[in-house]
């Protein structure tokens, strides 16, 4: 007898990566600034100190505070690693290394101390390192709740064989992991539910799910600045930004260790995703300094608008115990024990809107000895859009509004100056993006601890930091039922960096 499985699933923001939702927004509008070590040591927090090549892209009224050229090189390595615990079972120790430019640019300042009013005009161009997405997961758990084999039977339900989806649905019937169960509604089963014991109505889980995801890429930007001194008071500063992004995600999704009656040995299902995009942005910064120790600033970045071009592939492949004879099962099988299908690639555009950023700063400066930042910055994630002249993205965008919700980050720092060395530490805090009363996920709070040394002599200086990130989350695997267990991740992110800089 032909049984169907019905069930209240969760459509919600899921691990695969068929369709562009929320997940992709937020991951190419979120941004850790990195740039130079002496930045990166104190926090990413020197916006309203000024005279760093990083705060180019985030306090642009920083150029400013120039009173001579520099030009400087930041390379740095990183090595992620990520705990995912799944059902009980956690596996450790997925380390993914890294190499990438934190920053290289240059400043020209022009300044005269011997006339008030507008004494000073600086400009300068840099490349600065905005996100990381260098990263290996591997999740292997038992669910005893549930199948990927019944993610693809909703997706084809209602449809016939030529109405589906080339990346999901049909590979799964063209591996033999689906079946048309009634040819009138065009309702479909899987193995769960072709050979169940005698007075079972229920599929028999228990099998184990592993999936193993890579990624690679990040995202950057080129600042061309401006800035000016008005009498050691006031500091202006723009910034065009022109940012872009690449990152590719290869993943192989496996379940095994089905029961007897299923027949069905093993299938895996591959996807491969790989994204470019670019997209040009307003910064405008000022810097206000009421007394000779004090700096008070604050910011405001336009949206960027990303053009995002996007290519795709699935692959599935299933693996069969001996084939039952019909009176057993009623439902096709491959006469092979195997059966494999590839989707052609599929290749689209479709654009990004991120969200605007304020930001507010205050430095100190105690004599030559000491130097104190700190830094909030305000982003609402729910006003992320998608759109494209091929599709309307309505119900994305509003998933996106229901789904996200504004964060407030801080960031603070010092530097303790020993004449020609300094030392330095910070703290960043990023806030959750998540709207957690309507999402079953895991709070994403971001915490960062840095710090670093500098050395100068005469002209030439040289700087080190390490950065030390970690941040919890969750994963879903696909859509599940509302009870299935999901994955929870733990990203412990270390970066070194080293900059060397010359002062002109």
């Amino acid at each position: 007898m032909k049984k169907i499985f019905l069930s209240i699933m969760l459509f919600s923001i899921v691990g695969t990566m068929l369709a562009q939702n929320g997940i992709d927004a937020l991951r190419y509008s979120q941004q850790y600034y990195s740039g130079t070590a002496r930045f990166a040591a104190t926090g990413s927090s020197f916006g309203a100190l000024g005279g760093d090549l990083s705060t180019l892209s985030t306090n642009p009224a920083g150029i400013a505070i120039y009173r001579r050229g520099e030009i400087a090189m930041s390379p740095s390595m990183l090595e992620n690693n990520t705990d995912a615990t799944f059902s009980g079972n956690t596996v450790s120790n997925n380390k993914k290394y890294g190499f990438n430019l934190g920053n290289i640019g240059g400043v020209m300042a022009f300044v005269d101390d011997d006339i008030d009013g507008w004494k000073g005009f600086s400009m300068g161009a840099t490349y600065n390192r905005l996100n990381n997405y260098t990263n290996y997961t591997q999740i292997e758990g038992t669910n005893d709740k549930g199948s990927m084999l019944n993610d693809f039977m909703f997706s084809a339900d209602g449809k016939t064989v030529d109405e589906l989806d080339s990346y999901v649905a049909f590979p799964a019937y063209d591996t033999y992991l689906i079946d048309i169960a009634d040819t009138v509604t065009y309702l479909y089963t899987n193995p769960l539910f072709w050979n169940l014991p005698e007075g079972e109505s229920d599929p028999q889980y228990g099998q184990t799910q592993r999936k193993i995801i890579d990624k690679k890429g990040g995202s950057g930007e080129y600042a061309f600045s401006v800035g000016a001194n008005y009498s050691d008071f006031l500091y202006i500063g723009a910034t065009m930004g022109i940012q872009s992004f690449f990152y590719e995600e290869k993943s192989n999704y496996t379940e095994f260790g089905f029961k007897d009656s299923c027949n069905l040995d093993n299938f895996t299902y591959s996807e491969n995703l790989r994204v470019n995009g670019s997209g040009v942005n307003l910064k405008l910064g000022i810097i206000l300094r009421p007394l000779d120790f004090i700096r008070i600033g604050g910011a405001i970045h336009t949206p960027t608008a990303f053009t995002v071009s996007e290519q795709y592939s699935t692959s599935l492949s299933s693996y069969w115990n001996a084939p039952m004879s019909e009176d057993d099962n009623a439902y096709d099988q491959p006469d092979a024990l195997s059966a494999q299908t590839t989707s052609e690639a599929y290749r689209g555009i479709y654009k990004i809107t991120t969200p605007l950023r304020l930001i507010a700063d205050a430095g100190f400066v105690v004599g030559k000895f000491a130097l104190l930042s700190a830094e909030y910055e305000y982003i609402d994630y729910s006003s992320m859009r998608m759109s494209s002249q091929f599709y309307n993205y309505f119900d994305e965008n509003e998933d996106i509004r229901e789904q996200f919700v504004a964060t407030h980050n801080f960031r603070g720092g010092a530097e303790f100056r020993l004449g020609q060395v300094s030392l330095r530490g910070g703290y960043a805090l990023y806030g959750n993006p998540y709207n957690l009363d309507v999402l079953d996920r895991t709070d994403a709070t971001r915490t960062q601890i840095s710090g670093g040394i500098g050395i100068v002599t005469g002209n030439v200086y040289l700087d080190f930091a390490y950065i030390h990130s970690t941040q919890n989350d969750s994963y879903f695997l696909y859509n599940g039922y509302i009870d299935e267990p999901k994955p929870e991740l733990a990203y412990t992110t270390g970066q070194g960096m080293v900059t060397v800089g010359v002062k002109f």
